[in-house]
């Protein structure tokens, strides 16, 4: 008699899905753009870049050993400092003051003429804000392990998002004024933006399920934020990251 024995072995295959948390830090390019002589010079002029910062979530799902599908949910403040002079001319009217003396050529007697007078009176109003920029951002991605190591890999991101701002600051329109961000119109703040992503990404291994992350995103947005047609700004944001990954 012959005994047979089923032996079970546990054989499992890598993770395909894994998740993530990054932070990091931003700065934006406005590259505002106008039609109107000299309004794209004064606006790059008056506005300096400021260090933002960035959280967000991400899933992703291997496709092959190369290629892997990406999905993120993210919050990105983005900053820039504001200064600006406006300079602003008043016309003030002045009732029942001497305007101008008579003479009499043969009496020699004089006589004042009484009426109103204009004088233009020029006040300064200088701005120095920092500007905010609150962007809630989905997006969804492919990327490919140009380099894959036992223990480290790189990967080149390319994406599209989706995100709605809500700006809050002063700016300067297109009559050289100084606005209110959250009391005009002059940004787009109730529609999506969309935007295209580029990045690169540095993976270590910690062990078979963590793993440390780092790299830069350049995103590029492709919806004008401006609502005048006579202004352009598609901003674009550069973004240093840090994170760490779980495989699920």
């Amino acid at each position: 008699q012959y005994k047979m024995e089923d032996k079970l072995s546990n054989i499992s295959g890598p993770s395909k899905w894994a998740l993530g948390i990054t932070s990091g830090l931003n700065v934006i390019d406005l590259k505002t753009s106008s039609s109107i002589q000299g309004y794209s010079n004064i606006l790059d002029q008056a506005s300096s870049k400021r260090f933002g910062y960035s959280l967000g979530l991400n899933i992703s799902y291997r496709l092959s050993d190369r290629f892997a599908l990406h999905g993120a949910l993210e919050h990105h403040l983005l900053r820039e400092q504001i200064q600006f002079t406006q300079s602003d001319t008043t016309i003030i009217v002045v009732e029942n003051v001497p305007t101008s003396i008579v003479v009499n050529e043969f009496t020699g007697s004089a006589r004042t003429l009484i009426g109103s007078q204009e004088r233009q009176e020029v006040t300064n109003r200088t701005i120095g804000h920092v500007n905010q920029y609150n962007i809630s951002e989905v997006s969804i991605g492919l990327s490919y392990d140009v380099y894959k190591g036992p223990n480290f890999d790189i990967e080149a991101l390319v994406g599209f998002g989706l995100t709605k701002p809500n700006t809050k600051g002063k700016y300067i329109d297109q009559n050289f004024k100084i606005v209110d961000l959250s009391e005009t119109d002059f940004l787009n703040n109730k529609s999506l933006s969309s935007l295209a992503i580029l990045g690169f990404r540095f993976n270590t291994n910690i062990n078979k399920r963590f793993s440390i992350h780092s790299g830069f995103v350049y995103r590029q947005h492709l919806t004008d934020w401006a609502l005048k047609d006579a202004i352009n700004i598609l901003p674009s944001t550069f973004n240093l990251n840090v994170g760490i990954g779980l495989k699920i």
